[in-house]
């Protein structure tokens, strides 16, 4: 199961930057997106938060990605190390930075994920460490 979970992981990095948007039929309608490890984010339970945070996130680039890196497979988790940004609105400037995104699956399906910005933290609460 865990070799599934590193490959929809890959699918949702992948059709999210194609389509601009979550795909949807990848997450479960209950998910819970953690970012609250980055200041001025926090918890978005559900799909409509999750949307709803992602828009205000995104409107202040002019263009934007989240490029993963690296994959490593926790079993019913994901820890993806990936590189998020793009251009900026208001000074056009490129701004990059690397996260690592812990993320949970329960029948395929996205369930929780968790952003965070020390490598060792991410990977601990992956069960990973150690």
């Amino acid at each position: 199961m865990s070799e599934e979970n590193v490959e929809q992981a890959r699918t949702l990095y992948d059709l999210f930057n194609q389509r601009g948007v979550p795909p949807w039929e990848f997450i479960h309608s209950d998910v819970v997106f953690d970012a609250s490890n980055i200041v001025g984010l926090g918890v978005l339970k559900g799909r409509e938060e999750a949307l709803s945070g992602l828009r205000e996130y995104t409107a202040a680039w002019e263009e934007w990605r989240i490029e993963p890196e690296e994959f490593l497979d926790a079993g019913d988790q994901v820890m993806a190390t990936v590189l998020d940004g793009g251009r900026l609105k208001a000074t056009g400037t490129e701004v990059h930075n690397r996260f690592y995104n812990v993320l949970t699956f329960r029948d395929g399906k996205l369930t929780h994920w968790k952003t965070f910005t020390v490598r060792s933290e991410a990977l601990e609460a992956a069960g990973l460490s150690g």
